[in-house]
């Protein structure tokens, strides 16, 4: 859908690979017994890049598992949330706190 919501049937072949990205990628909204419905938030995409999943295998996933194909308008959200986050490390060296990047535009 085009505004991040989607549905996952409880019976498809697929389920449970699909229940597990979904789970790392999106929020749950509802989960009853046969369509469960999640919704794709900044946070969650935060939470998904956070633990290692890049904004291309999102969207690869997305639209394997896709019956009607991923809307632009949801590739453009993906792409802009997922692409500004993890640019930034704060760490501690020698008990200072350090701002560390791999992309110098950012510091």
């Amino acid at each position: 859908c085009p505004d991040g919501i989607i549905y996952l049937e409880a019976f498809h072949e697929l389920y449970t690979s699909a229940y597990d990205f979904l789970v790392a990628i999106a929020e749950p909204i509802a989960r009853p017994e046969f369509v469960h419905t999640y919704k794709l938030t900044p946070y969650s995409l935060y939470a998904a890049v956070a633990t290692n999943i890049d904004t291309a295998s999102i969207l690869k996933v997305l639209g394997r598992l896709s019956k009607t194909g991923v809307p632009p308008s949801v590739k453009l959200f993906v792409e802009d949330c997922t692409q500004r986050y993890g640019k930034v490390k704060l760490v501690l060296k020698q008990n200072k706190f350090l701002v560390e990047s791999d992309h110098a535009s950012v510091l």
